[in-house]
């Protein structure tokens, strides 16, 4: 069986995969040909929000659903741009934890730990999470392409509701999120790669603005991908074919803000 996690380590050039999750990103990229530069471009708009955050004074993180490591993992991005952050990874695959747990051996500012946001007041009230960051200061928490695997609109408000009630006044929300642009080469990837991984569901802004109620718009605040990467030139996405392919992603990314 085709894992999340492998496919999206697949599609950014990644050796942590088997054949099953290379014949699920070939089927994907059939239909949609694009999908490696969205993951590319999802790990861009990572790279660009933790820096964001950390020049805003946040040096803790919770990276929900983090994926199997890669160059410029959130720690990485955290420690250069405000040294001494502190992180935590929360991902459901075994194979995620046991990889970031080896990269980590010798970061005693950074754990991993196997947990689902399915689960979400595990989350909020894990003693493990609650001893490695400070919950008297602000937190950065990043929720990068996994909410539209929550298919049901309830289920992603209530987790969203709940993740929330753990940040402190201040803290950051970070997300991007499968858009619902109405094409109909966007319905046609849902259906292969719920077919071929996990069903996913793609959300429109205005109802990805709704999780965020409440909490005050950074930047862009809700946007699509193109706009928060535009003259980002860490990215690495500069060609002509990059940016106009980068336009046709049905991607929605947002940073938002806990009231003080």
């Amino acid at each position: 069986m085709a894992s999340s996690a492998r496919v999206y380590n697949w599609l950014l050039g990644g050796k942590d995969n088997f054949a099953a999750d290379r014949e699920a990103g070939a089927r994907l990229l059939e239909v949609m040909p694009e999908a490696r530069l969205a993951a590319r471009a999802n790990r861009a708009f990572l790279r660009q929000a933790v820096r964001r955050l950390a020049a805003a004074g946040v040096r803790q993180f919770i990276d929900i659903g983090c994926g199997l490591p890669a160059d410029e993992n959130t720690h990485e991005v955290a420690q250069r741009a405000a040294p001494g952050s502190r992180v935590v990874y929360l991902d459901i695959d075994p194979m995620v934890v046991a990889q970031a747990r080896a990269l980590l051996a010798t970061d005693d500012r950074t754990i991993a730990i196997r947990r689902t946001m399915c689960d979400p007041w595990r989350i909020v009230t894990d003693p493990v999470i609650r001893r490695h960051l400070n919950f008297s200061r602000p937190i950065g928490l990043l929720l990068l392409a996994v909410l539209h695997y929550l298919v049901r609109d309830a289920a992603a408000c209530e987790v969203v509701r709940i993740l929330r009630k753990m940040l402190p006044p201040g803290s950051f929300l970070v997300l991007s999120h499968l858009l619902e642009d109405g094409q109909p080469q966007t319905w046609l990837a849902r259906a292969v790669y719920g077919e071929a991984v996990v069903p996913v569901t793609a959300r429109t802004a205005e109802r990805i603005a709704e999780l965020l109620d409440g909490m005050e718009p950074v930047a862009h605040g809700v946007a699509h991908i193109s706009i928060w990467l535009e003259g980002d030139e860490s990215a690495g996405l500069g060609s002509v074919y990059d940016q106009a392919a980068l336009r046709q992603i049905p991607l929605v990314c947002a940073i938002a803000r806990m009231p003080a």
